[in-house]
């Protein structure tokens, strides 16, 4: 998996789309670079996410033209781009991040912020989930965005809805829409006293990912 993000979302379509573009091109040159020094005597490596390649000499205009005029979605409601592999958007705040994998993927971000938690966790937490956050004391707004991301990472990975229930994500695999479904945290870190979003990605159960410190993570 390649996950790029940026703390400098400017917010809208037209710099989202600007970002998609960029992201983009910056995976031509890690899936280049993987390709050339890959051991050919090691048939598992990150290159196993296709891209197209005739993307891979398009400049970031020329990509966004190709996105305008190939993307779409999928039969899940996902959108998707014809030659790109399955990837995730999410954004909060300033951050914006995007996945690419090689399998369907979900990714979500989420910072703290004023809300009613427990009428929020109660509607459409698991019960185990509940009982998590309700034991908590110190830690329960963080815990709670926590695991609002690993259900919002699942819920796209699989192009569900919020009100679909989904098993407690508290595990590291979940069942959801008939399927088995791996979750990971992602930490982006921060510079300075910048608030640290909570943020999870969630990859089908037959992903080549089997461990968080195999995403690539890339400041865009």
């Amino acid at each position: 998996m390649y996950l790029f993000y940026t703390n400098e979302y400017r917010r809208g379509r037209k710099h989202s789309r600007e970002l998609l573009a960029k992201s983009i091109a910056m995976l031509t040159e890690q899936l280049a670079n993987a390709e050339s020094t890959a051991d050919s005597s090691s048939p598992e490596d990150s290159s196993e996410i296709c891209l197209s390649k005739e993307l891979y000499c398009m400049s970031q205009e020329e990509l966004l033209i190709y996105i305008e005029k190939n993307i779409g979605e999928n039969q899940n409601g996902k959108p998707c781009i014809a030659g790109v592999p399955d990837y995730s958007i999410s954004h909060s705040e300033n951050t914006w991040a995007i996945a690419f994998a090689d399998v369907p993927c979900g990714l979500d971000i989420q910072y703290n912020r004023a809300a009613k938690l427990m009428s929020i966790a109660e509607r459409f937490y698991a019960e185990e989930e509940l009982l998590y956050v309700k034991r908590l004391n110190a830690r329960k707004e963080d815990e709670f965005f926590r695991i609002w991301a690993r259900h919002e990472a699942v819920i796209k990975a699989a192009g569900g809805t919020v009100f679909d229930e989904v098993s407690s994500t508290l595990n590291y695999e979940v069942v959801y829409c008939g399927g088995i479904w791996r979750l990971y945290d992602v930490d982006f870190g921060c510079r300075g006293n910048e608030p640290v979003p909570k943020a999870a990605v969630a990859v089908r159960g037959d992903s080549a990912l089997r461990n968080v410190n195999d995403v690539n993570l890339i400041r865009l």
